[in-house]
């Protein structure tokens, strides 16, 4: 048996495991622009998901494929939005091995859209978020003070739960009431807050908040800030505390503050900028749940007649 491989059977080993191979230059110009380790590690997922169950790891693929694969994902159950989500990270992988001159073309485009349902936001009212302010605020000492001002940012600034409990205290000025937000992709934002937060931020920088450091919410860890995961283990217990029987997490702050923006008439490209929204089809989500609770409300509404 020879011990070395013909320049033929390296070339075919090369084909067949280019797909592999290449998973991993493509997470590397992710981190390099810097998109987010969670979102690096779902495509990391998707893409060595695809490749063992289908058996292909070269990048020989062709629509007929993905139209197999796309059954047997959903002859297992899995749902519009996942599958599309998926497609998504598949499509982004081929357009990357097609720039690398990998691939000829991207499979992905030949097939149509996968139609996912509408989902609108969860939001609550605004007696509903008082309740859970008020459940928040019951909340004494350092921890108390601490959720009183990170769950307002949320719910007064609409900020993502990574953006606030990330927050540097640099990223604060107090004289010009705004915050610098690092948000998805390390995209960065401006935003503004009332007078009354700015007034919490300074109490709690003061002598009875944190000690010292970097970050507006320092974490257990000497160094760290506080984990987003941290934060939303806190908002369930406010959550039961309050009463809910549906689902209320950080994000639902964010919805719920686009939602009562829109109400209170401000504009949606200034909600767009606040969200920090690439597109503001995107915001005008929140104008259907508006739309959605106005319905309600005059189903709701006794007239004379």
């Amino acid at each position: 048996m020879a011990d070395k491989l013909t320049p033929e059977q390296a070339a075919h080993l090369r084909r067949t495991f280019a797909g592999w191979v290449a998973i991993e230059s493509f997470l590397t110009d992710l981190e390099i622009s810097n998109r987010a380790a969670r979102t690096i590690v779902e495509y990391r997922k998707t893409l060595q998901l695809y490749m063992l169950e289908t058996g292909d790891f070269s990048l020989d693929v062709s629509p007929d494929t993905l139209r197999r694969w796309i059954r047997m994902q959903k002859d297992r159950g899995c749902k519009p939005r996942t599958l599309a989500g998926r497609m998504t990270v598949l499509s982004g992988f081929f357009d990357f091995a097609v720039n690398e001159g990998l691939m000829t073309k991207n499979p992905v485009k030949a097939l149509p859209r996968i139609k996912t349902p509408e989902v609108l936001p969860r939001a609550l009212t605004q007696d509903e978020t008082r309740l859970l302010f008020a459940a928040i605020d019951a909340r004494e000492g350092e921890v108390g003070r601490r959720d009183q001002l990170l769950f307002r940012l949320m719910y007064l600034v609409g900020l993502r739960v990574s953006e606030a409990v990330s927050l540097r205290v640099e990223d604060i000025n107090l004289d010009t009431r705004s915050i610098r937000v690092w948000g998805k992709g390390s995209k960065e934002r401006v935003v503004y807050m009332k007078a009354d937060l700015a007034d919490q931020i300074r109490v709690w920088l003061g002598a009875d908040g944190p000690r010292g450091g970097e970050w507006l919410f320092p974490g257990m860890e000497e160094g760290s800030h506080l984990k987003s995961r941290v934060a939303q283990l806190y908002m369930a217990e406010y959550r039961r505390a309050a009463g809910f029987k549906k689902k209320v997490t950080c994000h639902t702050l964010r919805h719920s503050h686009a939602t009562h923006a829109v109400l209170a008439g401000a504009p949606i490209t200034h909600i767009q900028k606040e969200l920090g929204h690439a597109s503001v089809k995107t915001t005008t989500i929140y104008t259907q749940l508006v739309d959605a609770d106005r319905k309600r409300i005059t189903d709701e509404i006794e007239l004379a007649i």
